[in-house]
């Protein structure tokens, strides 16, 4: 910076090294989280239990593909939009407990997205800890597993039909 004073000019440098190289950080993962396929959200980690719930303070195109929500709509918001009727309320209460003691959690829930659509997802909590060691906010990474769970149903289906027919049946049925 240049600095007019009485006898000329005053110049200050200040290495900006290591600022640069901060911010090249900080956008490269940037770039990178918005580029997943699995959804990544961040959330203020109190209030658990008010009844507006911890609010979204960020969340990836990815996000917003799996949920039809566009982003702009999810910030400010919590996750619990994403609940419905089918939402395992075991789960969600065994997640709870986990973040109250400062846990990761991982769990499969049924969510639902912007058309009131079910779909299942992987998910994994992970507190962020400051300095202090408060944990500030949750990041989430969620998959969709819904076609998984699908063809899981599909299998179970057919071995329950082959089990009831193999009961019912008086022949020899054996697997060659």
């Amino acid at each position: 910076s240049v600095n007019p004073t009485p006898d000329g000019l005053a110049i200050y440098f200040r290495d900006v090294t290591d600022d640069r190289a901060k911010r090249e950080q900080l956008r490269l993962l940037q770039l990178s989280v918005s580029h997943l396929n699995d959804a990544v959200l961040i959330t203020e980690a109190d209030p658990l239990h008010s009844p507006q719930g911890p609010k979204i303070v960020y969340a990836n195109e990815a996000f917003s593909r799996m949920t039809g929500y566009p982003i702009e709509a999810v910030i400010g918001n919590t996750p619990r939009m994403l609940q419905g009727k089918d939402t395992q309320r075991s789960e969600i209460d065994r997640m709870v407990h986990a973040i109250k003691r400062n846990e990761p959690v991982k769990a499969e829930l049924i969510y639902y997205d912007s058309q009131q659509r079910p779909f299942w997802v992987d998910l994994s909590i992970n507190p962020v800890v400051d300095d202090k060691g408060v944990v500030t906010h949750l990041v989430t990474v969620q998959r969709d597993i819904t076609e998984r769970k699908n063809t899981e149903l599909a299998i179970k289906l057919s071995e329950e039909r082959f089990r009831l027919v193999s009961n019912a049946s008086n022949a020899v049925i054996w697997d060659y």
